[in-house]
């Protein structure tokens, strides 16, 4: 039976009980996951293990979301991994244009329904996939 695995997960968050939570939810989905503490920890491990989604929280010491999202749209080599901002902080209306127009594909406000996460995740693995993603 050929079943198409899940998606690796990269999740960035300098607070560790947001990594160990999410850590939680998509493994008991069975997806893989991997976490980084920092955007710049995040940057050397999205090069390193080409994850299939990056979701990463926005204020950040030493490479903000902002930043990270920046950055890897910028790489030739993983401009077409999905990026997901996550923020409980930056809410307002101009922080979540600002996030889409550095390329996120996703931009979602702490606390998130676990289902809601799951479905933009999953979606926007899909529409990468499909090359349907806006650039």
């Amino acid at each position: 039976m050929n079943r198409r695995r899940k998606p690796l997960v990269l999740v960035v968050d300098d607070e560790a009980d947001i990594r160990s939570s999410l850590r939680m939810i998509l493994e008991y989905e069975g997806y893989a996951f991997e976490e980084a503490a920092s955007g710049k920890e995040a940057l050397e491990r999205v090069a390193a293990l080409s994850p299939d989604v990056v979701i990463s929280d926005i204020l950040m010491p030493r490479l903000d979301g902002f930043a990270l999202c920046r950055a890897v749209r910028e790489d030739a080599k993983l401009a077409d991994v999905p990026v997901i901002l996550y923020s409980a902080t930056y809410t307002d209306v101009k922080d979540r244009a600002f996030g889409l127009s550095l390329g996120a594909d996703r931009y979602l406000e702490k606390p998130t329904d676990v289902e809601d996460l799951l479905h933009e995740l999953e979606t926007a693995v899909e529409e990468r996939r499909e090359g349907r993603a806006s650039r």
